[in-house]
């Protein structure tokens, strides 16, 4: 029993005597391997098996292939023990995959609501015409007559004022403005509605990841436990290899990192829909104003004159 291994923490050991890697091994072998992240992979720590995994057994740490073959435990005391602790893996896995599933749905239920705020068309269409009606206004053409009838008389009287140094700053600014909004609310509609595409395919990837993760995870544990089990009665079967369990995509740790960046899109759609939402505001705004100023700038020198 002199392999038989203590349950080790790296802190509690001095660095200057015990090589970390060690340690770090050590203490990852103390671990569910169903729940072990992205260390597996790491060569250093030379894991080859889930039978260098420990098990609980009075107190002690003892790694699978030496309990299995001790023979001064029976075979019935081997069975227990051998499910007892397969059973607290998989107890510790089915409470983090609970954990990481509540995730996933309050992060569905958080962004489900949130539709894409687009830059409404009806509105596009009126500043389209708001902006060639200021074209049409801002350009002398040969069709508006100071005597012509009805509303060409008008416009050549509008024109008139709008050619006054205040009445051109006016008109230029508005018809800018009119400009940067119809180009603005295309780049803002594209924007977002990339933004939501991006944010709906990584929630879906995640759920899609989840759901397998569940389903490879039951798959998995019954194979492996079912290989111990048989291996109470044939200790020379080979090593079960770290192959044999999750594949590296079904890891909580690349899970979570999925989960992160689930996150960030989302967050970044939800900050952009609110963002342009109040740009578009004020520039609504902004229009509205310089409308107001320019017609009240006519309308005083119609009245005035």
């Amino acid at each position: 029993m002199n392999e038989v291994k203590q349950a080790v923490s790296p802190e509690n050991i001095s660095v200057s005597t015990v090589n970390p890697v060690l340690v770090n091994r050590q203490y990852i072998l103390q671990q569910n391997p169903f729940l072990v992240g992205d260390d597996l992979d790491d060569p250093a720590l030379d894991i080859k098996s889930v039978d260098e995994f420990t098990i609980a057994r009075k107190g002690e740490r003892i790694p699978l292939y030496l309990f299995l073959s001790l023979t001064d435990v029976r075979r019935g005391k081997k069975r227990k023990l051998i499910k007892r602790n397969f059973k607290i893996w998989k107890k510790e896995y089915l409470a983090k995959e609970k954990e990481f599933t509540q995730k996933v749905r309050n992060q569905k239920t958080a962004t489900k609501d949130k539709r894409v705020k687009k830059f409404p068309f009806v509105t596009w269409l009126i500043y389209l015409f708001a902006f060639f009606a200021v074209l049409v206004v801002f350009f002398n053409f040969a069709m508006f007559q100071k005597k012509a009838p009805g509303v060409y008389g008008f416009l050549f009287r509008v024109r008139e004022i709008t050619s006054t140094f205040y009445g051109e700053i006016l008109l230029t600014a508005l018809s800018l403005v009119l400009f940067f909004v119809l180009v603005y609310g295309i780049y803002q509609n594209r924007v977002l509605c990339f933004l939501n595409r991006k944010a709906k395919a990584s929630s879906r990837q995640l759920s899609v990841l989840s759901d397998g993760a569940k389903r490879a995870f039951r798959k998995k544990y019954k194979k492996a436990y079912r290989f111990y089990l048989a291996k109470v009665d044939n200790p020379a079967l080979d090593a079960y290899g770290l192959n044999n369990l999750l594949e590296p995509k079904y890891r909580f740790t690349q899970m979570e990192k999925l989960f992160d960046l689930d996150m960030e899109n989302a967050s970044n759609f939800a900050k952009s829909n609110k963002l342009f939402k109040i740009k578009r505001i004020l520039m609504h705004g902004v229009t509205i104003l310089l409308a107001l100023a320019l017609i009240g700038y006519v309308g005083y020198w119609m009245i005035a004159k």
